[in-house]
């Protein structure tokens, strides 16, 4: 949970909102090393701000984006591994893997100056940072 008055979040959410014309290039026409696209996205516009990740990333035949929830959300109307259809002025950041180097995560990194040592040091791994 986070406030939202927190500058250094909404820097964040800034950057991965000002940067997702370079993500949607990306996710159209990968890189043969390019893999795993995602999005961090308002699944909740209509009431508290629930943000979450979403994968499995497709464009309708009318440009609608969909995706699949990567995270088991807090709204009991959504569930883990639902497929949600996403507004693009929803999304916050985005993410992909170069190689085994995990891009974008602006609201990510932002995270890691709060969470433990150890944890932070799991996410470091695991996004190849």
């Amino acid at each position: 949970m986070v406030e939202p008055t927190d500058a250094a979040m909404e820097a964040a959410k800034a950057k991965g909102r000002s940067t997702l014309p370079e993500f949607f290039q990306h996710l159209q026409s990968p890189a043969s090393n390019e893999r795993d696209f995602s999005v961090k996205f308002n699944l909740t516009p209509d009431g508290d701000a629930e943000f979450i990740w979403a994968n499995d990333l497709r464009f309708g035949s009318d440009g609608e984006l969909t995706g699949v929830l990567a995270n088991e959300p807090l709204d009991e109307r959504f569930e883990m591994g639902q497929r949600v259809t996403i507004a693009r002025q929803r999304i916050i950041d985005w993410a992909y893997f170069r190689a085994d180097v995990a891009q974008g995560h602006y609201t990510t990194r932002i995270m890691l100056d709060r969470a433990t040592p150890e944890q932070a040091d799991e996410i470091r791994e695991a996004l190849g940072w």
